[in-house]
């Protein structure tokens, strides 16, 4: 008799590790997930590379208060989209001025290369980018 309780003890600590392995997996593999591609002013004049369907963000400071935003000057659309422009990291609330972090999110659509211009004050900012499809290259 026990010999089968050391047995199905086994067993138990067997599959509680089993368990907690998959569980670990499971957690590394989402934790470990690959963060979306973010450009900034350090970046300008650089060539990058996204996949069709795969999104990247160009992330600028802007002021507040300012009669100046971040504007996408030239850009040809039927390579990449811009899906979304929002901000982050206001420098403070229910106040007049101050400054933020402009995001445009843009998303490959088809295989090709294009020019993002951007436009703040006199500033102009240029990022290259090739849009190639997954499995191949960009033709």
């Amino acid at each position: 008799m026990s010999t089968s309780i050391f047995s199905s003890s086994r067993l138990w600590l067997f599959s509680l590790l089993a368990l907690v392995s998959l569980l670990a997996a499971n957690c590394k593999s989402t934790s470990q997930q690959k963060p979306v591609q973010e450009l900034t002013v350090a970046d300008n004049g650089i060539n990058t590379r996204v996949s069709v369907g795969e999104t990247f963000q160009v992330a600028l400071n802007e002021c507040v208060g300012c009669r100046y935003v971040w504007e996408i000057t030239e850009m040809d659309t039927t390579v990449v989209a811009m899906v979304e422009r929002t901000h982050r990291d206001r420098s403070c609330e229910d106040c007049t001025g101050g400054s933020l972090t402009r995001v445009f999110r843009f998303e490959g659509r088809q295989p090709g290369n294009t020019v993002i211009e951007m436009g703040y004050f006199d500033d102009t900012l240029r990022f290259s980018v090739e849009i190639y499809k997954m499995g191949g290259d960009s033709r």
